[in-house]
């Protein structure tokens, strides 16, 4: 996987928003199950669901200078085996996740894999955490 780089924090802050403030976000159990696998400290276990989130994705990309686990992050929460068993619900989120990502050019795709955003989505590619090098 090349080094990605870092989300500003608006992209940051809105793809946790994304993932936990609606009816269809992540629950607790969800969440620490998918730090737990992405290897991502949890450094707030008690906090709110989106804070909880933007700390421990902030902290890993300052830490390793690079989006790459934020990335592993949103690619196990979007894969066909994730702790997210309910398919609608796991279609429904995605599709709002892609909506935080159009800034960086990002979408996380049906198979939970990160690719550029295509052209038909409405963005001319990646303009934020392209790889670096």
């Amino acid at each position: 996987m090349p080094l990605y780089r870092v989300l500003g924090d608006p992209e940051l802050e809105s793809v946790c928003r994304s993932l936990s403030d609606s009816e269809e976000g992540l629950t607790e159990a969800e969440l620490t199950g998918l730090l737990r696998q992405s290897r991502i400290d949890d450094p707030f276990a008690g906090g709110t669901r989106r804070y909880r989130l933007l700390e421990a994705l902030r902290a890993v990309q300052s830490a390793d200078l690079c989006a790459n686990r934020v990335y592993a992050f949103l690619e196990a929460t979007f894969a066909p085996d994730s702790v997210v068993a309910d398919t609608e619900r796991r279609d429904l989120l995605r599709s709002i996740v892609n909506r935080a990502l159009v800034p960086a050019g990002y979408e996380v795709d049906g198979d939970g894999h990160l690719v550029p955003r295509s052209t038909e989505s409405g963005a001319a590619g990646p303009k934020g955490p392209s790889p670096v090098g």
